[in-house]
């Protein structure tokens, strides 16, 4: 009776740690810019322009070859869940990547509870043992969702790097 419910009590504590780990922040993505990169842009477009006077654009370059500006500016802001992520990456055509993650953080931890429930509630049961195989099947593919993270960080820093670099 007692191993029932310390085997219940880990199957809820795994519930509720499940539930704040598809739901709570994953990741923040932050973009910043030099103030100094973006006041040499804004010369530049100006510089570039066809319509304006050449005096302008004298006075303009006089102006800010004087300016200094130090620090940054944050451009882009986000914080995102496992879920809020899966959401963004359907809106944004990326759908593979949010299935496997959907399979991979939701469905095959919930199929894993279900089957662990189903093992302690068929103590001397038939079912028992298929669901502790299922279980043991399930298992080889637990850490899949930590994979499948790991590459959409690492494709979103490389398309940041590349979209920073012009190109």
């Amino acid at each position: 009776m007692t191993r029932d419910r310390v085997g219940y009590g880990l199957w809820l504590l795994s519930l509720v740690i499940l539930v704040p780990g598809l739901t709570l922040p994953l990741m923040t993505i932050t973009g910043t810019i030099e103030r100094q990169t973006l006041v040499e842009a804004g010369q530049n477009a100006v510089l570039d322009s066809q319509s304006l006077a050449p005096m302008i654009k004298a006075m303009v370059t006089t102006v800010v070859d004087n300016l200094s500006f130090d620090g940054s500016i944050t451009v882009y802001d986000k914080t995102r869940s496992i879920l809020g992520t899966v959401a963004d990456l359907w809106r944004s055509g990326h759908g593979l990547v949010a299935v496997l993650i959907v399979t991979f953080s939701v469905v095959v931890p919930a199929m894993k509870a279900v089957l662990i429930l189903l093992s302690i509630g068929f103590r001397h049961h038939p079912h028992k043992a298929r669901a502790l195989r299922t279980n043991a099947l399930l298992s080889k593919w637990s850490m899949a969702d930590v994979y499948v993270m790991a590459t959409l960080v690492a494709y979103l820093a490389v398309s940041a790097s590349a979209h920073g670099q012009g190109q």
